[in-house]
Formats: structure tokens, C-alpha cells, sequence
């Protein structure tokens, strides 16, 4: 070969190896191309890493609080009041099923259905729709059933801590729901602790209940002093992120501020009708119940929150969010302006009306429309943290619960019955309701001829039943009790007095008619006797103030009429006059 043909063949070999080179190079730049892209879209978001990302399964989410989070609406807790809390909006907008809270009708009673059909005959809806509050009840989850949401309507703080099947508390309004959400034996933050979860985020919206004890609504609870309150808040937080998974940063766990609950429409200012028990004005600017105002114009002092008294809860407020933010800032989480949003919302003149938009019928737990607003600032919070964009709104057809300004003046005016009638519970206690005791001693005259004298002076005493609203300004009790007289003369100074006559001694069973948040005692009321003589029969009686007066039977028609003056107490009933 000579060196023209060397040269040729050189050439067509470096030609080739150089295509080879160049097919390589692009197969190697796409792989590359291929890679980049293929890494960029597993990218959780950009300037994010993994350990940033939102909640992506319910397993990495924990929510925890009281009724507020719980989805409380109308005093009663039911699997729409569930989805429509913040928490189940914030649950849905994840993508995730919000928690089932397993009631199949809203427990304790159905408020909203009793509202909107009415109490039916004789007031009997209401009682019938109140048997399954008052049947025994356990736990509807194991300790080991995992959830998102972990909310006790009616805690306190310090319930959150320790109350437990084992550890209820001192007449507790919190007993009611711990006893049913809570597995037995384990309080809220022990169940918490005992499960396999290791939530990446948590959100804490505690003491709410801590606040409202300030106007006696949550059973014997007492409002904690700040110190207290942070010293419990504390505690809380540390044993919650504790149970974060090992990686999670501090700012992923979220805390909530607590609003002045003074600027909350269950409160209303009092018309210039209103009196003290003397017949004098309150204070301007004094405050009471807007389900108590509908009822009369006279109001104890403890009825009534002057300027001073609610000057005294707003410094509690500043100091229990003081605490929240000390401890925020002190472990680094992630602080929730709640407080904020509320005086946000005060700007609409509506929010401190009785007819709020903003609340449910209560005047104390959020509307769909508020637990939307709080919804939109947790997870607004949570996507600044992870540097991404917060979820879209929730599409959906589903209709919001109504508020106070959705009824018809018929239909508030029940409201108003029930919720008089619910607050009243909630200060008495949990459910089931412990009765009352009724004693009262009696002077008066007889007449008829089954008459155990001309003049008695007897002894009743009685246990009564929980009260049931009848009509939209009238209630029912229950009663079941004994009477007797221990002196019945015939006339004075004739020496015929006698100690309990069979003639005198009854037992009584019936039903008694009150108006409902009354301010002079006032019942109707009637049932069945049955007599140490003349055996079974009849009673109506009546009592105003301290008169009485009533006829009964031994027969068909009246045999005995009596009347006089009367002195009694009743125990185990909240408020004036036990109303």
C-alpha cells in the first residue's frame, strides 16, 4: 500500500471513530436532558426540599384542641359539623377525608332539627330527642386507632393533660365528649403519645375554655392565671413535639392565638330597661347573656360583666397569648394570629350581633364561614413554612350550617330557649345531668272534705328532672317526691293539733311548669298522689313567689283545696331561682 492509499485509509477511519464520538456525545446529553427532567419533577416544589412539603397523607398531620377544632356548632357535635370545622376544611383542602367523630345524629340533641320543626306536643320532641345523651356510654375508639384530629369540646388546659375514664375531673363540662372521643384510661395527650404516628406537622389551638370559665360557663372550671396557663401551655407543647417524627422542623408545629372572647356576640350590651334586684341601673357599657336578656329585665350582679369585669378577662386574654408566644418563640414553632383575624372580622358591624354571620347559633362557636377564615390563615402559615403555595379553596355544593340571621323570629325564638337552656346544663355539669332537689316547708289552710285539717303545716321534698323547653318561653321539670305534715289543728287553741296524719302523708309524681330564665319563682303543675288515705288520685298546684295554692283528690272530683305561704331551696340548679 503506498502512502497516498495509507493516507485515504487513515482518513476514512478517523471519519468514522469521529461519527461514533458524536452519536455518543448526543445519546449521553439526552440521558442527561432525560435525567434533569425526570429529577425536577419528583421536586416536591420549588425552593422546597421533602422534609419542607405539606401534609401529603394523614399520617403526617396532627390537629389538636377543643371544640372549636372538634367542629362543635349549636352546642352539638355531628359528621357535618365535623367536615365544616376548620379542621375537617383543612383535612379536605390536604385532599384527606376529615375524621369521623362516629355520631350517628348530632350528639348531645339535635338543635338544629328541634329549631327548625319545633318542640311538637306537650314539649315532647325535645325529651325524646335527648334519650341517647342520657343512656350509658363508652368510648367509640380503641387506643389504638390512629387520627388527625384530636379535640375534646369543653377541655380545659389542664384536662387535655390528665383527664382520662380513670381521672374526670371536678364536675367537668369536658367529662361529657372525653368520655365518648378519648380511649379508656388515656387522656387526649397520652393517647396521642401511645401511637406508632409521628406526625411531620402539628397544629395547637388550646384554652379557649380556659377564657370562658371567666363568665362561668364551663361547669367549675376556673380561669388558670397566665403563669399557670403557660406553665400547663408548656408542657403541652413539649410533650406534642416530642411525638413529631425525629426530622420534622420546629416551624412545622403551629400554634394558635386565642380571641377576646369579650368581643364574642354571646354577649350584648343590656337595654337601658335593665335593673339590678334593687331597681337600679346597671353601669353603661355593662354586658350580659343575649340568651338571658330575651327573657326579662332583671339580672343579678352576677349576671351582669361591667366595663371593670371585662377589662379583668381582656388582660387575661393578653396574658394567655403572651404565654402562646413566649413559648412559640422560645422552641422556635410557628405562631397563628388568631386574635388578628378576629378584630379583622370585628370590622363587619354584623359580627357582634345576636344574628351573626359569623357564629353558630350558640354565639360562641364559629360559623362555616369563620372556620373558613381560620382554615385559610393555618394553611396560609403552613405553605409559608414550606415556601409553596397554599391548597386551593374547597370546591363544593355542599350547604353550610345556618346561623342565627337564616331563622325565622319563630325559629330564633327557640334558639333562644335551647341555648338558655344548654348554658345552664353546661354550667350544672356533663352529661348525663344530675338531678335536683327540691324542699320546701309549707303553711296553709284546708278545706274539702278529705281535708287533713283546717290548718297544715307540712314538709315536701322532691328530686326533679333536667328542664325541657315546652314552648319558646316555657320549660317542663320532672318530679317525683313526699309529702307530709308534721302539725295539722283544726282550730286554734282547741288542743287538737296532731303530728303527721295518714290523712296528710303523699307521694307525688308529676310534671311542673316554669317560665324559662324567670326572676320571681313561678310553676304550674300537676300529676298523680297516691295517699296514706284514700289511696290513688289527683293534684294541681300553683306557686308564685312565696304563695301557694292547689286542689287534689282522693276521688274523681276535688276533695281538698289548701293554700298558704311557702319556704324552699332547691339544690343542684344553677342561676336565680335555679333558672
Amino acid at each position: 500500500m503506498n502512502l497516498d492509499d495509507r493516507d485515504r485509509a487513515r482518513a476514512r477511519s478517523d471519519h468514522a471513530r469521529s461519527k461514533r464520538v458524536r452519536s455518543l456525545s448526543g445519546r449521553h446529553r439526552l440521558a442527561t436532558v432525560g435525567l434533569a427532567i425526570t429529577l425536577f419533577a419528583a421536586w416536591p416544589a420549588a425552593g422546597t426540599s421533602a422534609q419542607d412539603a405539606l401534609p401529603r397523607d394523614p399520617s403526617e398531620l396532627l390537629l389538636v384542641g377543643d371544640s372549636v377544632t372538634a367542629g362543635i356548632y349549636f352546642l352539638s357535635l355531628s359528621e357535618t359539623s365535623t367536615r365544616q370545622a376548620w379542621a375537617g376544611q383543612v383535612m379536605r383542602r390536604l385532599g384527606f377525608e376529615p375524621d369521623r367523630c362516629r355520631f350517628q345524629q348530632p350528639f348531645p340533641i339535635n338543635h338544629l332539627g328541634l329549631t327548625l320543626l319545633g318542640f311538637g306536643i306537650g314539649g315532647l320532641a325535645y325529651p325524646w330527642a335527648a334519650v341517647p345523651a342520657l343512656l350509658p356510654q363508652g368510648s367509640r375508639f380503641a387506643a389504638g386507632e390512629e387520627r388527625t384530629i384530636v379535640a375534646v369540646p369543653g377541655q380545659v388546659i389542664a384536662e387535655v393533660l390528665e383527664q382520662s375514664s380513670q381521672h374526670k375531673g371536678r364536675n367537668s363540662a369536658g367529662w361529657t365528649f372525653a368520655n365518648l372521643l378519648l380511649p379508656r384510661g388515656l387522656s387526649a395527650v397520652q393517647t396521642i403519645e401511645q401511637w406508632k404516628k409521628r406526625p411531620r406537622w402539628v397544629v395547637l389551638f388550646i384554652g379557649a375554655n380556659d377564657l370562658l370559665a371567666s363568665f362561668g360557663m364551663v361547669a367549675d372550671a376556673v380561669p388558670p392565671s397566665p403563669a399557670a396557663f403557660a406553665r400547663s401551655y408548656g408542657t403541652l407543647v413539649d410533650r406534642l413535639r416530642a411525638v413529631m417524627a425525629p426530622d420534622a422542623p420546629a416551624d412545622h408545629f403551629l400554634v394558635l392565638t386565642l380571641p377576646d372572647v369579650t368581643r364574642l356576640p354571646f354577649l350584648q350590651p343590656l337595654p337601658a330597661s335593665a335593673r339590678d334586684p334593687r331597681g337600679r341601673r346597671y353601669q353603661d357599657g355593662s354586658m350580659a347573656s343575649a340568651f338571658l336578656i330575651p327573657f326579662r329585665d332583671r339580672f343579678q350582679p352576677d349576671e351582669v360583666w361591667t366595663p371593670e369585669a371585662l377589662g379583668v378577662i381582656r388582660a387575661r386574654v393578653e396574658g394567655y397569648n403572651a404565654a402562646i408566644q413566649d413559648v412559640a418563640r422560645s422552641r422556635g414553632l410557628t405562631t397563628v394570629d388568631l386574635t388578628a383575624l378576629i378584630e379583622d372580622l370585628r370590622s363587619d358591624a354584623s359580627f357582634a350581633s345576636a344574628n351573626s354571620p359569623y357564629f353558630s347559633p350558640d354565639l360562641h362557636h364559629p360559623s362555616f364561614r369563620t372556620h373558613a377564615r381560620i382554615a385559610e390563615s393555618v394553611l396560609g402559615a403552613m405553605a409559608r413554612v414550606a415556601g409553596t403555595a397554599p391548597p386551593p379553596p374547597l370546591e363544593t355544593t355542599e350547604t353550610p350550617l345556618p346561623h342565627n340571621g337564616d331563622f325565622s323570629r319563630q325559629e330564633r325564638a327557640r334558639v333562644d330557649a335551647m341555648v338558655r337552656l344548654g348554658l345552664i346544663g353546661l354550667k350544672a355539669g356533663p352529661l348525663p345531668p344530675k338531678p335536683t332537689f327540691r324542699v320546701s316547708v309549707e303553711a296553709g289552710g284546708q278545706a274539702g272534705h278529705r281535708r287533713a285539717g283546717g290548718g297544715a303545716l307540712s314538709l315536701m321534698a322532691a328530686i326533679e328532672s333536667s328542664p325541657s323547653p315546652v314552648t319558646a318561653r316555657w320549660l317542663s321539670r320532672g318530679n317525683l317526691g313526699v309529702r307530709g305534715s308534721p302539725g295539722v289543728w283544726d282550730a286554734p287553741g282547741r288542743g287538737n293539733a296532731r303530728s303527721f296524719p295518714p290523712a296528710s302523708l303523699e307521694v307525688r309524681a308529676g310534671v311542673a311548669f316554669e317560665p324559662i330564665g324567670m326572676w320571681n319563682w313561678t310553676r304550674l303543675g300537676g300529676g298523680l298522689l297516691y295517699a296514706g288515705r284514700g289511696g290513688l288520685g289527683w293534684y294541681a298546684r300553683g306557686e308564685w313567689r312565696l304563695l301557694y295554692a292547689e286542689a287534689s283528690s282522693r276521688d274523681l272530683g276535688p276533695d281538698r283545696v289548701e293554700a298558704g305561704l311557702l319556704l324552699g331551696r332547691v339544690f343542684g340548679r344553677p342561676g336565680r331561682n335555679g333558672d
